[in-house]
This record gives structure tokens, C-alpha cells and sequence, in this order.
């Protein structure tokens, strides 16, 4: 083979090579690194699955917290007075 021929197959494949390592770095990776590392903290969520993530159990789970009412509480002021406050959720 000449060099030339040689070159027009070496960077191609070397490239698919790269966007392979790409590939796997940033959808499998990063996602199970980040998981590890909530684990290690007693973070505890739903599991990554590949490609798709986590977000329909995420959608899921935020939109059960927000259909749920939340309590009253009471709040302290400066003077000593007692005033009863609905708690927000904030996102």
C-alpha cells in the first residue's frame, strides 16, 4: 500500500475512534461518575439509564412533589408574635 492510501484510511478510522471515546466519555461516564459520587454522599436517586438518562422518573417524581399541598407553618417574628405562613416550593 502506498502512503497515501494509508493516510485516506488511517484518519477516518482514527477520527470514528475519537468520536467513539467521545461518545462513551460523555453518555456513560460522566453520568456514572456523578451517580458514584451522590452515592458516596447517601444521595440516593433513580438509576441512569443509558442514553435516555433518568428524566421520565425525574418528570415523574417532580410532578408528584408539586400535586402535593403543603402544611402551614409557623413563623417567628422580631416582636415575639406567632403569624401562620403557607410553605412554598420553590424550583
Amino acid at each position: 500500500m502506498s502512503a497515501l492510501t494509508e493516510l485516506v484510511v488511517l484518519v477516518p478510522c482514527s477520527l470514528l475512534l475519537v468520536a467513539l471515546i467521545k461518545f462513551i466519555y460523555d453518555y456513560l461516564w460522566i453520568p456514572l461518575r456523578i451517580q458514584r459520587m451522590l452515592n458516596s454522599q447517601r444521595i440516593k436517586g433513580p438509576p441512569y439509564r443509558f442514553i435516555h438518562g433518568n428524566n421520565k422518573q425525574v418528570a415523574k417524581m417532580r410532578q408528584e412533589a408539586l400535586s402535593k399541598t403543603l402544611g402551614l407553618t409557623v413563623v417567628h417574628t422580631a416582636n415575639g408574635k406567632k403569624i401562620k405562613q403557607a410553605r412554598t416550593q420553590e424550583i
